[in-house]
């Protein structure tokens, strides 16, 4: 199931040497990193994700999750998915996710995650996710 899912830092993977969504970027505030998972988010798949997002070397102070493709989200997904929330927080880094259908907007209410994640940072596409960075970023 693992090998179902992938996590892409969209500023560094590229696709025969292009990035990826060029278009999106060019908007993409300073300071922020956008991350996309393709799948669903399952038990070694979340384990992946969760290696991916907190291994980065670089110290953003927004990240974005862009979620457009993920269908569904199994109790140790949103464990992880909480664990990231949690731990960026405490650094004082901002986390939106963006591509929440309403399937998995009302998931979220039902695995309490708006307990962690104001919902003002649960937006439906990227253009409100790099709005909603643009304006976290002109607090700092």
């Amino acid at each position: 199931m693992s090998e179902s899912v992938q996590v892409q830092n969209i500023l560094t993977d590229t696709v025969n040497g292009e990035h990826l969504f060029d278009e999106e970027l060019v908007d993409l505030p300073k300071g922020a990193l956008l991350y996309e998972i393709n799948g669903p988010l399952f038990f070694g798949a979340a384990r992946q994700f969760q290696e991916t997002i907190t291994n980065t070397n670089q110290e953003p102070k927004i990240i974005i999750i862009r979620m457009r493709y993920v269908p569904m989200i199994d109790a140790t997904g949103y464990q992880s998915l909480k664990e990231i929330i949690t731990t960026y927080k405490l650094k004082g880094i901002h986390v939106i996710l963006s591509g929440i259908s309403e399937t998995l907007r009302s998931d979220f209410e039902k695995n309490e995650l708006f307990l962690i994640l104001d919902e003002e940072f649960v937006v439906k596409d990227i253009s409100k996710a790099i709005e909603l960075a643009k304006k976290c970023l002109l607090k700092f």
